[in-house]
């Protein structure tokens, strides 16, 4: 009995394996066939595999080629973006060989890899330099194309520093973050979309209020993007000091609680310490 199950459990796993293969060749196939100039590697991948092991004639595009063909035939732009791969692909088409698939295939990579390399290409070397775009006018750098850098989303805001007391006892307003979101519920200053808005909520939260100064912008990187924070130094009456809450209180700038603070708050809080604007 378990020899008759050994025998069985090696003719399905040998089924298996060829079902596996079959997928395998059938999905070689349809891959290169179904190429339509898309940015997968996996149509470069089913060519390169075909041309080099088959001698069959396919496509192939990987960064070597791509930097031959930019250079050779001229062609501007981002060789990643759509309209640029697309003409890629149909250059590639037109220049292949019908004869020698596996020696053109494997030239024109190493072509790509040897001499005409990213920087300080060997163009008197090259056996295209006659006709090359590239060469003929010192384009060798520019092309291929490069890759628009991507623009970092930024941010504004007006950052209140309303401020009770003096002589050394003066504290500013702060309120803890909402947990979700930036600095989420760590302390910090309240903040305005401009310093106008400021004023008028200081006026209106107690009572009066006089505009001090305004501060040199503070500028902070997160991940995604930038913020320029636009400090502006409010001094409030003295009722002020009963506002005191759950979600706000007057921080003592030189008796400081033990609260958390984001960075760029802490540093601008050292910074009124130590300049006197306190």
């Amino acid at each position: 009995m378990d020899r008759l199950r050994l025998l069985r459990a090696r003719a399905q796993l040998a089924g298996m394996r060829e079902n596996v293969g079959r997928a395998v060749r059938r999905s070689f196939s349809n891959s290169v066939r179904a190429d339509d100039g898309a940015s997968w590697h996996w149509p470069f991948h089913a060519g390169a595999i075909l041309a080099l092991s088959r001698d069959e004639r396919h496509s192939i595009l990987d960064g070597n080629v791509k930097r031959v063909l930019s250079r050779t035939f001229g062609i501007d732009g981002d060789p990643s973006s759509k309209a640029v791969l697309a003409h890629l692909w149909d250059t590639v088409r037109g220049v292949h060989t019908d004869a020698g698939v596996a020696a053109y295939t494997q030239a024109i990579m190493d072509l790509g890899a040897t001499l005409c390399t990213r920087t300080r290409p060997a163009c008197t070397m090259c056996p295209m330099n006659e006709g090359c775009v590239a060469a003929l006018q010192g384009r060798q750098a520019e092309l291929p194309g490069r890759k628009p850098k991507r623009i970092r989303p930024s941010r504004e805001a007006t950052l209140l520093i309303a401020q009770t007391g003096s002589n050394g006892s003066s504290a500013v307003l702060v309120e803890r973050r909402p947990a979700a979101g930036l600095w989420g519920g760590l302390w910090s200053l309240p903040q305005f979309e401009s310093a106008r808005e400021a004023i008028e909520w200081c006026v209106t939260e107690f009572g009066d209020a006089v505009e001090l100064r305004s501060l040199p912008p503070i500028d902070h990187a997160f991940t995604h993007f930038d913020l320029r924070l636009k400090p502006i130094q409010v001094q409030c009456g003295a009722k002020a000091a009963v506002r005191d809450g759950a979600e706000r209180l007057w921080y003592q700038l030189n008796a400081p609680p033990r609260v958390g603070l984001p960075q760029p708050i802490l540093r601008l809080f050292e910074r009124l310490r130590t300049t006197g604007m306190a």
